[in-house]
């Protein structure tokens, strides 16, 4: 699971805990480790824990979880809010999200769904919250505070670079990032 709570500071540490004991709530419930089932979970744990909350009765999380069969390389995957990419061949096949988050939302009945994808040996899965393509930054923008670095952005910089492995991917987008942002704050996690 890949997940990114709303709130900063102390609210966003309470959210961060809720849907992390829900996570593992969620398990015990569904030892199949089914992810729609277990998005669904955490939503109705997160709204009932909250609810009577005016000011916190909408937070919640995007999320993409998975489960992956390593012998047949299934791939099942729930994503609220965030998309999956696979870079296969030089092109990013995208899974796309449910519209939603996990949590109070004008859809919360509408419930999660599973995705099912085909890796094959090469394929590079990427799970990921907005935090990169959302931080502020590039040249000289003074106190405009710059423009945001984009989705498009990043997925150039990995289709051009994947073919460094993972741990010198991780080193070039950390690089990236901390060039990209410059002096200016982080504004999310990533």
């Amino acid at each position: 699971c890949v997940g990114d709570c709303t709130g900063h500071g102390v609210p966003g540490a309470f959210m961060s805990l809720l849907n992390i004991t829900y996570l593992n709530e969620a398990l015990s419930e569904h030892p199949d480790g089914d992810p729609a089932s277990m998005l669904n979970y955490v939503r109705r744990q997160v709204i009932r824990s909250l609810a009577g909350d005016e000011e916190g009765g909408k937070d919640g999380m995007d999320a993409v979880l998975i489960r992956w069969t390593k012998q047949t390389g299934e791939l099942t995957a729930a994503c609220a809010n965030n998309p999956v990419w696979i870079i296969r061949g030089g092109e990013i096949l995208e899974i796309p999200p449910d519209k939603m988050p996990v949590g109070k939302h004008h859809l919360e009945l509408e419930p999660f769904r599973n995705r099912n994808f085909s890796l094959r040996s090469g394929d590079l899965l990427l799970l990921f919250t907005d935090g990169y393509a959302d931080q502020f930054g590039g040249e000289k923008f003074g106190k405009s505070g710059g423009k945001k670095f984009k989705y498009k952005n990043l997925q150039a910089l990995l289709l051009e670079n994947h073919g460094l492995g993972p741990d010198r991917l991780k080193v070039l987008l950390e690089n990236t990032f901390d060039d990209w942002k410059g002096n200016l704050e982080q504004v999310d996690d990533v």
